[in-house]
């Protein structure tokens, strides 16, 4: 039996575990992005659980 590469059978584990428990760094990165002028580019955003927050609060 294969089991395959275990990252692409599990990904989508990860933000159905955690996503509503890593948000205490979130306040951080909106204050931080709020005091910046022009565009923000989250580098290695993996599953996008900061992006999606930042979009909320930046013009895109």
């Amino acid at each position: 039996m294969e089991l395959g590469n275990i990252y692409e059978n599990t990904a989508w584990l990860y933000d159905y575990d955690n996503r509503d428990n890593l948000t205490d760094d979130i306040s951080f990165y909106k204050e931080y992005t709020l005091k910046l002028s022009g565009e923000v580019l989250e580098l290695g955003c993996g599953t996008g659980r900061v992006a999606l927050k930042l979009q909320r609060v930046m013009e895109i």
